[in-house]
């Protein structure tokens, strides 16, 4: 599936988040889709890790879903 074709447009809120050294999934095409993508409210936040969550990228992932998503 081809998201910047078949999903251009949601009409929820998106919540991205990537790792900057994912060798599973590439950044580069995330990044791509974000820029294309429409929506209500959207961010692309960066994770300092790989693919996943690792004890380097939870207290970053809690701290941006308590602070951010949950009192948007």
């Amino acid at each position: 599936m081809d998201f910047t074709e078949q999903a251009r447009e949601l009409e929820v809120p998106v919540y991205f988040f990537v790792g900057k050294h994912d060798v599973n999934a590439m950044s580069s095409l995330a990044e791509e889709y974000f820029e294309v993508l429409s929506a209500p409210h959207k961010e692309l936040i960066w994770l300092e890790g790989g693919h996943g969550l690792d004890a380097n990228t939870q207290d970053q992932f809690v701290d941006v879903m308590v602070h951010r998503i949950r009192e948007a």
